[in-house]
Order: structure tokens, then sequence, then C-alpha cells
């Protein structure tokens, strides 16, 4: 018996339609992996647009308390701006812009200090009172250049061995095998190789750093007027965004006039989620109008 009229066109038709949908699934198979490529890139330069634009506003925070703190305007905000890293808390159209300034002044000078203000910067890091005399003398015998002082410290290992010669640089303290695991952040928020004095400025120096030093009966003073290096640090937080902008460096005033400060280091982002609240400063009136020009002019 023959197959009834029109049968095969039916067949045929069905062999179609299956041989269009595993060409569709088998070009899906390869156009997929490159979609979902394409979006994650686009997410990446998406985030990536969104933290740049962050840390280009505390840059600009940045340069702005720095105008303020050694250029010639805003004397009064320079006046009322703390040194020794209280934080500044500027809440501003949604925004927390958060700058913390630290006059060199008040930390612990590495080729300046002696062993016993260095072994209390020491403690204040949490080094332990034996280990941070040691420490102390190891740094002495590190930068300098008398022979006699070889045998000061020598049980603490370092890096590349003794110097013989001033730090350039605070981060040269993680060559101590005992301040290795200590972030450089934290150093840097205790010692300097810029204060260029044998003593701390006490009310200029950190809470706990200054705490340290009186009770350890260092040589330490009182602030008088300073033109000394100042690490300035600006962190901003958008509404409601998971990013956070960043921007730190250590300045000192220029000797030109068309440009008041000059940048001498870029510093490490650290963020204390122990400091207490209430030690925070409410941002002042001329600082808080010359942030908000600045959040007007970025746009949304």
């Amino acid at each position: 018996m023959s197959a009834p009229p029109g049968r095969p066109e039916h067949d045929n038709a069905g062999f179609a339609l299956v041989a269009v949908l595993l060409f569709l699934l088998f070009v899906a198979a390869i156009v997929a992996p490159f979609a979902m490529a394409a979006r994650t890139n686009w997410l990446v330069a998406a985030n990536r647009a969104q933290q740049d634009r962050l840390d280009g506003l505390a840059d600009a925070v940045l340069t702005l308390v720095a105008m303020r703190q050694l250029g010639t305007a805003g004397v009064a905000t320079r006046q009322s701006l703390p040194l020794n890293s209280q934080p500044v808390v500027c809440k501003i159209s949604g925004y927390l812009v958060t700058a913390e300034l630290q006059d060199q002044t008040g930390l612990v000078d590495l080729n300046a200090a002696d062993a016993s203000t260095l072994a209390t910067g020491l403690r204040a890091l949490g080094v332990s009172e034996d280990q941070a005399d040691d420490l102390a003398e190891a740094i002495v015998t590190y930068r300098s250049y008398e022979p006699q002082s070889e045998t000061r410290g020598a049980e603490v290992e370092i890096f590349g061995g003794a110097k013989r010669g001033p730090f350039e640089s605070v981060i040269e303290l993680s060559d101590f095998q005992p301040l290795r695991d200590i972030p450089p952040a934290a150093l840097y928020a205790t010692f300097t190789v810029h204060s260029r004095l044998g003593i701390v400025v006490s009310s200029r120096a950190p809470k706990r750093l200054a705490i340290m030093m009186e009770n350890a009966a260092s040589p330490h003073a009182d602030a008088g007027a300073s033109r000394s290096p100042t690490a300035i640090s600006v962190a901003v937080e958008a509404p409601k965004s998971p990013f956070r902008g960043h921007s730190a460096y250590l300045i000192e005033p220029s000797t030109r006039r068309d440009r008041p400060f000059r940048r001498i280091e870029k510093l490490l982002a650290a963020r204390d989620e122990t400091r207490d609240i209430q030690s925070q400063v409410t941002c002042p009136a001329p600082l808080s109008s010359d942030i908000a020009q600045v959040l007007a002019g970025l746009g949304p």
C-alpha cells in the first residue's frame, strides 16, 4: 500500500524544523560565552569607573585640604583642623568625606630620636617591652656610622644587614624581622623621617602614641608654630555605593609662590574599624562649603 498523499512533505518539514533548532542551539552555545564575557567586562569597567571617580574626588579634596593647611587662604580653617590624625568628618549631599592630618613633628623620627623614644614608639605599635628595647637599639645601629655600635641590638635579624646610614623611608622598618608582620600604614602612623626632631610634639601625636609618651616620660614638647611636612589622608564614600575612594600623600610647604605645597610621598590606605567614633571632629563650615563646590562640579 502506498503512503498517503502529502506525507513525505510533512516529514521533510519536521526534519527541517529540527535541523533549524539544532543549528540555533549550536550558534547559542558558541555565542553565549562571548555574551557573558562582554557583560563581565562591562561590569568590571563600570565598577572601575565608579572607583576611579571616587578616588579622583578624594584626591581633589586632599588638594583642597592641603591648600587650606599650607596655602595663604583659609587661615581660620587651618587653625581648626587637628594635626594628630583625629578624623574630620564631612557629610555633604549624601557623601561621607573623612580627612585626617598628621603633622610629622607628632611622630617619632627614626633618624633623630634616641633609643628610649624609639622604644616608646615601638610599644605604641604593640611591641613587647623587652623586644621594643632590643629593636630600638637595632634601629640606632642600623642608622649609625659608628663601628662601636655593632653589638647593640645585634640579636635582631635585619634583612640585608645594618645600613650604616640614615633612614630614607619608614618602610625600611619592614626589613626588621619582628616588624615584618606590622602593616606599613601602622608604621607610618607612628614613625617618620621628616620631623628631624629628637622629641615628639605631644599635642600633635596620635592618641595612643601621646599616652605612651606621657607614661614613659619620653622627651616631648608642646606645639608651637609649624610648617613641617604633614600626612593628609582623605576617604570618600558615595551614597548607596559599596566603593570607597581614597587618596593619601605626605606633603610639605613649597617655596614657590605659585604652588603652596608639594607632594613628597604617596601613602597607603589605612582604615581603622576600631576607631572611637566620639574622637571625630565635625567638618568646619568653610571646608564643608568648599567640598560642596567640588561635589557640585563633578556632577551626578
